[in-house]
């Protein structure tokens, strides 16, 4: 909507907000209704650039254009890839530093998060560029002369990271999202590897999971026998059923957004733990979730923020997965999550409430039948 509105304001970026502000980047955000109304942004862009200093970022997301949320994602890197990695001209490129990492951020995490993933990196003695997410445009440059780019979530970070090693030569790291104990220390071991700081980063390790193994002390009788269902995209929802595990809890089911090959792994992960799980791989399929918790009747649920009304329904405590303002990765995340999901299992009056108040509006014939019963195979499909 902004390009269509843009042609007709007196208002454009050049006028009255664009001097009160400066800003160094404009981003234009293409939604569904541009696309489907065919909206030229790119030529619209084009034709600002001789009227403002700032780089303006046309950022084409439309949703109905793919089947796959993450490919937002990609979107945006893509933009970024285009505009943003070369200074603009008069500027000097950043020196290459031997001891600068990328820390990938395309809201994996909030800034709690950063900051204790900074402070673990630190340890090792490095410095840590955070890419992009509130990133000035000095950071935005360096990242091209980083020693190495480092992954938060593979889900987010493919596109770009190639991009960065085929163009600027900068190495990644992309697996083993550090939410966990075990989680962490790999994550934390392959960048060791990577720069040459092995002996280093095992001191780290032993130091932090020293201290977590005395604070969690008080807190893992709670989760003992303990059931847990998990909701989430794919690598945050494999990843905190790890750390779960960890806590003490049986995982009785995991339901991912979507599926590709970085999430192969962090199953074999969890299928080592020698228990049966169910796993439901879709995005927007509530009535499935209601059936599934209806039969396996977890102690705790743990999903997105929009994502735990179906739950919270059916009486069972919840959990965020994901929230800026609170920690999730690293070991003070690990340490983090298990308090509140202590406190959750000690009072969850609240869900217990909600759930003999408030029901869902399936009918009770739906939970009597499979989850899964109306889905077909491409065989059943072709002789439909």
């Amino acid at each position: 909507m902004w390009s269509t509105v843009a042609r007709r304001s007196s208002n454009r970026p050049s006028g009255r907000l664009y001097r009160e502000h400066s800003p160094k980047f404009l981003v234009v955000v293409t939604t569904c209704v541009p696309g489907i109304i065919g909206d030229d942004v790119d030529t619209l862009v084009d034709g600002m650039k001789h009227e403002i200093k700032a780089r303006i970022l046309p950022v084409h997301c439309e949703g109905f254009k793919t089947a796959i949320w993450a490919t937002a994602y990609d979107a945006v890197y893509h933009t970024i890839g285009r505009n943003l990695l070369e200074p603009p001209e008069g500027e000097s490129p950043a020196e290459p530093n031997q001891r600068l990492v990328n820390l990938m951020n395309v809201s994996s995490m909030g800034r709690p998060d950063e900051l204790e993933l900074v402070r673990l990196l630190g340890a090792l003695g490095l410095e840590v560029n955070i890419f992009p997410v509130f990133a000035d445009p000095s950071g935005i440059y360096r990242a091209t002369q980083a020693a190495l780019s480092i992954s938060t979530c593979p889900t987010h970070d493919d596109y770009f990271l190639k991009h960065l090693e085929e163009r600027y030569g900068v190495p990644y790291i992309i697996r083993h999202m550090p939410i966990g104990i075990a989680n962490t220390a790999l994550w934390l071991r392959d960048i060791a590897r990577a720069m040459k700081l092995e002996d280093k980063a095992e001191e780290v390790i032993s130091r932090e999971t020293a201290r977590l193994d005395a604070a969690l002390e008080p807190l893992l009788p709670a989760f003992r026998g303990k059931r847990a269902f998990i909701s989430a995209g794919e690598i945050r929802a494999l990843a905190n059923a790890a750390l779960l595990r960890e806590l003490g809890f049986e995982i009785v089911g995991v339901r991912s957004f979507h599926h590709d090959e970085f999430a192969e792994s962090e199953y074999e992960k969890l299928a080592a733990g020698g228990r049966d799980f169910v796993v439901n791989i879709a995005d927007c399929q509530p009535f499935e979730e209601a059936n599934l918790l209806r039969r396996l009747k977890p102690d705790m649920f743990m999903g997105h923020v929009n994502g735990n009304s179906t739950a919270g329904r059916l009486g069972i405590p919840t959990a965020v997965i994901y929230n800026v303002g609170m920690h999730f990765l690293g070991y003070r995340g690990v340490f983090e999550l298990a308090r509140r999901l202590e406190r959750q299992l000690r009072k969850p009056t609240f869900n217990r409430r909600l759930g003999e108040h408030v029901k869902l509006r399936y009918r009770e014939a739906w939970y009597q039948r499979d989850p899964f019963s109306h889905i077909r195979s491409r065989e059943e499909a072709n002789h439909g």
